[in-house]
């Protein structure tokens, strides 16, 4: 699988995913997500369930560890970083998508309605929004 093709479907587990948890929580809590490149093998991480007073960057922490983690120890072709980004009353999910070849970020901004949530399509960002994090020499 391309990296291209990698990051599509990371980003619409990652989308798919987030809206769970929205609908569950009222709010998208960092959590981690990691491609295998056979069979389309997908691991998760969401951490907020076990340490639920746990501040976001504390939870971003424990994601990007986690998912470091887990990629040394198994092979993966993308990573994913999926939160909630908030200014002022607007909100959006926010995807960070890495591959050895690029790194990606992606929002979908979202609203209470009556009927529920509503996600707006996602659209790329200029920037990452914790740096590149994963798939790089140190």
């Amino acid at each position: 699988m391309d990296a291209q093709l990698a990051a599509e479907k990371l980003s619409f587990v990652a989308l798919s995913l987030a809206g769970d948890v929205l609908e569950q929580t009222g709010t998208v809590p960092p959590l981690g997500i990691l491609l295998a490149p056979e069979d389309d093998d997908i691991f998760t991480y969401y951490p907020h369930d076990l340490h639920r007073s746990a501040s976001w960057d504390e939870l971003i922490t424990l994601v990007v560890s986690e998912l470091r983690d887990q990629a040394a120890n198994e092979e993966y072709i993308a990573a994913a970083v999926v939160t909630v980004l908030e200014s002022g009353d607007d909100r959006a999910i926010g995807i960070q998508i890495e591959t050895q070849e690029t790194a990606i970020a992606l929002i979908a901004p979202y609203k209470k309605t009556d009927e529920g949530w509503k996600i707006s399509p996602l659209s790329q960002t200029d920037r990452l929004f914790t740096g590149r994090i994963f798939f790089f020499d140190n």
